[in-house]
């Protein structure tokens, strides 16, 4: 695996097939390497590669969030902020409703039941919830903590952190491939 993102190389795409490209005449963008993660499906030597977009001239392209962001964060580095952040989901069944939900199309009629972390036959999704647990635990990072259920019959969350700056934002990115 590359030790530096200076080891993993730029590559270019046209962005007018995406959406992405500032005009017809131009439409170079730029995928810059942001952050180097082992693949946990497909072992070493295979990694995965956070890559921001950038025009052709340089400049970000508008759904480039990181870039400002990292800006920002480069800003407060001598005060070392720390982040931890949840990412709540909901599972649906294939019927577009939530898992566990009454098929009638109606909502769950005793709220205890199905409220907030439940457990036992309360709980919808909890096999769901394994597939990528496992994948984070094959990630072999302590970059997640495992998925619990929450609030609503079929909603989970996973939690990244803490994490110091910019890679609290790249873990979740990152996390949220896993998962899917």
């Amino acid at each position: 695996m590359p030790c530096d993102l200076a080891q993993v190389p730029k590559w270019s795409f046209d962005g007018s097939s995406t959406g992405q490209a500032k005009t017809e005449k131009n439409s170079d963008t730029l995928l810059i390497p942001s952050a180097v993660y082992r693949d946990p499906f497909r072992k070493a030597p295979h990694i995965v590669v956070l890559c921001e977009t950038y025009y052709g001239d340089g400049t970000p392209t508008p759904t480039n969030y990181r870039a400002n962001c990292a800006k920002v964060l480069s800003n407060l580095c001598d005060q070392d902020p720390w982040f931890g952040i949840e990412q709540e989901y909901t599972m649906f069944d294939t019927d577009l409703w939530p898992l566990g939900w009454p098929k009638c199309r109606g909502f769950p009629t005793i709220k205890s039941k199905f409220s907030y972390c439940g457990t036992g036959e309360h709980v919808a999704g909890r096999e769901n919830s394994r597939s990528p647990r496992k994948s984070l635990y094959l990630f072999r990072y302590r970059l997640w903590r495992f998925p619990n259920a929450e609030v609503m019959k079929g909603s989970w969350e996973f939690q990244v952190g803490t994490s110091s700056g910019i890679k609290a934002a790249d873990d979740l990115w990152v996390g949220k491939i896993f998962f899917e």
